[in-house]
């Protein structure tokens, strides 16, 4: 296991904090490095496609931190770069991968909710502006879209299990970035979503709500779980609270 950062004394303080063995001069040092078989991309968006694809390259895995690109040309070409070697290329939603979102599925693919037909999915919380926070730098992806509404259009695509098109959006702007997205989306199964995110907000909100033909599913901060969730499927006026299981995570299918 390898670090590296563009200040090499950043990178010795986090290896001695998590135990890592070995700081490398250079990300392209760290890449090239024969023990090293996967390689996380932990940077702001805008630093994805270009280590991402020097990554596949040279051969590794590798898991990129969300969201995934810039632009969806960036994320093509990212995507093709991976396919190219035949290795593993993973957006980081780590909550994907949580009981929580698993269960979620589970359900609706039971048809117990029946067709799904509405849907809401909100990620509010308080970012406020300073110079040098990279929620504020449009350059280096920022805005609350994309550091916290892509977890709501994440959670509904996975649900829906198919791509939705925009029928409405709109935003607020400050300091070149949206600092709250509204918009609605309309899915090829029928579903309807509307989706809320703002870093400009007094509180946090983080929720996600289905309505199907037959019953609903509502989970309260679907994003972290593991720090407090509640889970409520309601079907014929009952209301059924699943337990969370916040402290473990599932393997994917």
């Amino acid at each position: 296991m390898a670090v590296a950062a563009r200040d090499k004394d950043r990178a010795k303080a986090f290896a001695a904090e998590n135990d890592i063995p070995f700081v490398a001069d250079s990300y392209s040092a760290l890449i090239a490095r024969a023990d090293v078989d996967l390689v996380y991309v932990a940077l702001p968006p805008a630093g994805h496609i270009s280590w991402t694809i020097e990554a596949a390259k040279a051969g590794k895995a590798v898991l990129c931190e969300k969201p995934f690109a810039m632009t969806a040309a960036e994320a093509r070409a990212m995507v093709l770069a991976a396919a190219a070697v035949k290795q593993p290329l993973i957006e980081a939603f780590h909550n994907r991968f949580h009981t929580v979102m698993r269960r979620a599925i589970a359900v609706v693919a039971s048809g117990e909710l029946g067709r799904l037909v509405e849907a809401e999915a909100v990620f509010d919380v308080p970012i406020p502006y300073r110079p040098g926070e990279l929620r504020w730098i449009v350059a280096q992806g920022g805005g609350a879209l994309m550091d916290l509404g892509c977890y709501c259009v994440h959670a509904l695509r996975t649900l829906a299990a198919c791509e939705p098109k925009v029928a409405s959006a709109s935003c607020t702007v400050a300091h070149g970035v949206d600092t709250t997205t509204i918009a609605e989306l309309v899915f090829p199964n029928g579903m309807a979503a509307k989706l809320h995110t703002s870093m400009t907000v007094s509180t946090s909100e983080v929720s996600l709500r289905l309505k199907g033909e037959r019953g609903s599913l509502a989970i309260t901060n679907f994003v972290a779980p593991q720090t407090g969730c509640r889970f409520a499927v309601k079907v014929a006026g009952k209301t059924r609270v699943e337990p969370t299981m916040g402290h473990r995570l599932t393997r994917p299918n």
